[in-house]
């Protein structure tokens, strides 16, 4: 799992509060997520079930450049239960076929029943992220970034 630097690095990472007043509010995977254009940054806004008892609303999915309606980059987090959460590279763009984000690259591949990441796959299923936009005809143009928006706080009992 690393030092204590690297874990206190990663908690600074990974959690984040999205004011609604701001956010944009989207679908992934059953979990209603809210994309803050002017931080850069996609968020839980409600989790589903079965990801309750380690992912906590405010944990950031995604943070880095977010264009509204258009092209997306930055870094995405994959969460384990008990483990940090593994940052990763991707790109994409705002789809209007699905309607939503379409982000993907090379995803963490954690070794079986640990934490360490042991290499990275274009073949998993976190390295095609989808975001449905569930309120499409709001899409348009402003962009945000965010630079060191998240810091991560683990779940109960860690």
């Amino acid at each position: 799992m690393g030092n204590g630097k690297n874990a206190m690095a990663a908690m600074a990472l990974c959690f984040f509060s999205v004011g609604a007043a701001r956010a944009a509010d989207f679908d992934h995977n059953g979990s209603r997520m809210d994309v803050d254009y002017e931080r850069g940054a996609i968020t839980y806004r409600s989790v589903k079930p079965s990801l309750r008892g380690f992912i906590k609303p405010g944990f950031v999915v995604f943070a880095g450049e977010i264009e509204k309606g258009g092209a997306v980059k930055g870094t995405a987090y994959i969460f384990r239960k008990n483990c940090e959460p593994a940052p990763y590279a991707v790109t994409g763009r705002y789809e209007a076929s699905l309607p939503g984000y379409v982000l993907s690259g090379a995803a963490p591949i954690r070794e079986k029943g640990a934490c360490r990441v042991t290499g990275y796959s274009i073949e998993g299923g976190n390295a095609r992220l989808e975001f449905v936009d569930l309120s499409p005809n709001e899409s348009g143009s402003a962009s945000g970034t965010a630079t060191s928006p998240n810091s991560y706080s683990p779940a109960p009992g860690r």
